[in-house]
């Protein structure tokens, strides 16, 4: 995906993780583009920690659950 596409795809709010550079090399997270989309510029971008969200058995998917909820319910 290139950067100028990122726009089309980004949504109210976005759940992102640190570790997720473009498929080109570059990093979205210090590109304009990122800076300029409307969930960056108001503050609803939840950043998922890498490893607590390397685990998927029932309970670390429970407390994702409960953190993604958490951020949606402060956020509205």
């Amino acid at each position: 995906m290139q950067l100028e596409t990122v726009p089309q795809f980004a949504g109210d709010y976005i759940l992102t993780a640190p570790w997720t550079p473009n498929l080109d090399g570059e990093f979205l997270y210090g590109s304009s583009i990122w800076e300029g989309l409307d969930a960056v510029e108001n503050g609803r971008v939840f950043e998922m920690d890498p490893i607590g969200y390397y685990f998927n058995d029932p309970l670390s998917v429970e407390q994702h659950l409960e953190e993604i909820t958490s951020f949606l319910l402060e956020n509205n």
